[in-house]
């Protein structure tokens, strides 16, 4: 009989929260026109993912270029190794593989250092669209929400308070 209760409860919670999602949904571009405050910061913060995007590229890309210059003077040690069936092929073949590993690793160290600098920049005007956006006196709480892509009911749900459970004296709570 309880569990039909929570059931029915859980229906009118979901039924609450599709009807509030339809009243409230708008498109960017309904967005776009109301506010162009909220305009600027649309396209900022497009701006700051696509950097960070083009870092994370980078970052691959450093990764892979660091591992094919491994591969490349590993099979020319081993190409020139085995054409060389002596003391010196043996010698060859480490040394193709000690430099491909030593030139592989600082070439693709800094291009992934590189990738690492330009998130880092990306991260960081993030940041600063998301104190601007806080601090911004043009915005009403909503359209800084949108703003920031962040959905209106999580942002402003009341929080809770944390105090000492009675039983455990804990300030973790299972509610």
């Amino acid at each position: 009989m309880e569990s039909d209760s929570i059931t029915d409860n859980q229906k009118l919670i979901d039924d609450f929260a599709r009807d509030y999602q339809k009243e409230h949904e708008q498109t960017v571009s309904d967005w776009r026109a109301e506010n162009p405050a909220v305009n600027r910061y649309f396209d900022l913060y497009r701006a700051a993912r696509l950097q960070i995007t083009m870092g994370t590229i980078v970052k691959v890309v450093g990764v892979i270029i660091g591992i094919l210059i491994f591969l490349v003077m590993f099979l020319a040690g081993l190409s020139g190794s085995t054409a060389i069936q002596t003391e010196s092929g043996v010698n060859f073949f480490f040394g193709g593989l000690l430099s491909g590993a030593i030139f592989g690793v600082v070439v693709g160290g800094i291009v992934f250092l590189f990738g690492v600098m330009i998130s880092a920049i990306g991260q960081l005007l993030l940041a600063q669209a998301d104190t601007a956006i806080h601090t911004s006196p043009f915005l009403t709480k909503e359209e800084k929400a949108r703003a920031m892509s962040l959905a209106y009911r999580a942002l402003f749900r009341p929080r809770r308070t944390t105090s000492l459970d009675a039983n455990t004296g804990s300030i973790f709570s299972n509610g």
